[in-house]
């Protein structure tokens, strides 16, 4: 099928990266994105839907996504996959029309149909890799995740596949300020300037994507309006180690352990979620009795 080997792309992932998003060029020949790379719409047809994310996901990393838009004409759903072949090295113009079967034949490509159920219209999904190197989803509201593949590696980077097939026509690619608050994720805002990294693909009027949370809706202890960002697990996203303890402000982001923090502060001052400046590091218990004494 002319598609490459897998990415020699060792080493650990930097400290900091952009937000995820579809890859901007290689994408099946029916899919349309938007300026912001992250609402995906096939145009025509139940097929050639592929994407790709522009970058390996990070250790834990989950893969959070809307469905926007049914087309029932069609039968079935949502594809959802990893893979360990670096998608800017596939040749766009033979990209199969399928994630199943055509894509999976090939060597590093694992991918599975989501059920219909789990598809319709204002769905939210999460899908990741768990340390057995077993696939799973979870949709809102499910108190455990299904498990839909194992035997993906976990020492190698791995680029999520996402095929927009049968009656999934829209999807979104939420970028949640703090995992798991799918409350926040439902908040419609007109998407930032387009990032400089790759020019827009399309121009629409205003995309819909959920960047991180602005600051007019961020801790405010001057005005009493105290918002404790939470994460939904309770291990560092640095270090994967410590349990998170801290609280950056002003912007309230619960993301680290107090040497990770610290170490945040030292190497950039910024808070790696929301972008705001870090004036200080509080702990988690102290933040919380102080709020509510205002």
């Amino acid at each position: 099928m002319g598609l490459c080997n897998s990415s020699e792309t060792g080493g650990k992932c930097p400290l900091f990266t952009e937000p995820l998003s579809f890859h901007p060029h290689v994408r099946g020949s029916n899919i349309s994105l938007d300026s912001c790379l992250r609402r995906a719409e096939r145009c025509r047809s139940f097929h050639h839907g592929l994407l790709f994310s522009d970058r390996p996901l990070r250790r834990k990393e989950r893969l959070k996504l809307q469905v926007l838009q049914e087309e029932p004409r069609w039968h079935g759903g949502l594809r959802l996959g990893f893979t360990t072949v670096d998608p800017s090295n596939l040749e766009t113009t033979i990209l199969p029309p399928f994630a199943c079967p055509d894509l999976v034949w090939n060597p590093g490509f694992w991918a599975v149909g989501i059920p219909e159920e789990l598809c319709q219209q204002g769905a939210l999904l999460s899908f990741w890799v768990d340390s057995k190197g077993q696939a799973l989803c979870q949709a809102e509201g499910e108190l455990r995740p299904r498990v839909l593949f194992s035997g993906v590696p976990r020492k190698t980077p791995l680029w999520a596949i996402v095929d927009v097939y049968g009656q999934t026509k829209a999807i979104q690619l939420l970028v949640p300020h703090t995992p798991g608050l799918w409350h926040n994720l439902r908040e419609h805002r007109t998407c930032e300037a387009p990032r400089t990294l790759h020019p827009p693909l399309e121009t629409p009027s205003a995309c819909q994507c959920r960047p991180e949370e602005p600051s007019t809706l961020l801790c405010q202890p001057e005005t009493h309006n105290f918002r404790l960002f939470l994460e939904d697990e309770s291990t560092c996203v640095i270090c994967r180690d410590r349990t998170i303890d801290s609280v950056l402000w002003p912007c309230g982001h619960c993301s680290y352990c107090q040497p990770c923090a610290q170490r945040v502060q030292r190497e950039c001052a910024r808070c790696s979620v929301c972008k705001q400046n870090i004036l200080s590091i509080q702990n988690i218990t102290d933040y919380k009795n102080a709020s509510q004494l205002r």
